[in-house]
């Protein structure tokens, strides 16, 4: 996959490839301790922590995972996808240094959706599909569970839909509004993670 990338003004998102997004899946485990969904803009899905950089988990606005036990071995997935990252950043001119902050998944599963919201104005938003498939087949790409994002510049809003399949990967500022249409077909799981970042 060729990446695409959109900017409008200081935001920006790139649409890109991450090839080695099954890696994540065992770590996709539901521990039910730590669900906390009803307190994000979720609906009908679930949300599960996976890792906090408990040095910059305070200054970062998230539920408070400083509590929370994370399995070492995803660390290291961690650095390899933090790494790639930052490469994708310098290709596409975007010179920000990125740490780690915090990393969860979403188990979306049919009649589940995400509400318009955004994440701080001082990191960067990964979001990685890691299963479920959407119909790209289909011409309203906005049913069928996809993610969008919308940002406004000075004349219109620029409105990007991304439909689902297993390792897409949205690397985006953290502060543009995205969402995620209602999932009207197989349980899909997504992982975010979100990157402070340092001119």
């Amino acid at each position: 996959m060729n990446d695409k990338k959109f900017t409008n003004g200081r935001q920006w998102v790139i649409d890109t490839y991450y090839d080695k997004y099954d890696e994540f899946i065992n770590f996709l485990v539901p521990d039910t301790n730590w669900e906390y969904a009803d307190e994000t803009a979720a609906y009908n899905a679930k949300q599960y922590p996976l890792w906090v950089n408990k040095d910059l988990s305070s200054s970062y606005q998230h539920k408070d995972f400083s509590n929370f036990n994370f399995d070492e071995k995803y660390e290291i997935l961690l650095e390899c996808v933090s790494a790639w990252v930052q490469d994708k950043l310098i290709e596409h001119k975007i010179y920000k240094k990125i740490i780690p902050v915090i990393s969860w998944y979403v188990d979306y599963t049919k009649g589940s959706w995400m509400a318009l919201h955004n994440h701080d104005s001082n990191v960067v938003t990964q979001v990685l599909y890691v299963d479920g498939v959407d119909d790209i087949n289909d011409t309203k790409d906005y049913v069928k569970g996809a993610m969008y994002a919308i940002f406004p510049n000075d004349k219109n809003l620029t409105y990007l839909p991304f439909t689902n399949y297993p390792g897409r990967s949205i690397i985006m500022s953290g502060d543009i509004f995205h969402g995620v249409y209602p999932v009207e077909s197989e349980r899909k799981r997504t992982i975010v993670i979100d990157y402070k970042y340092y001119e």
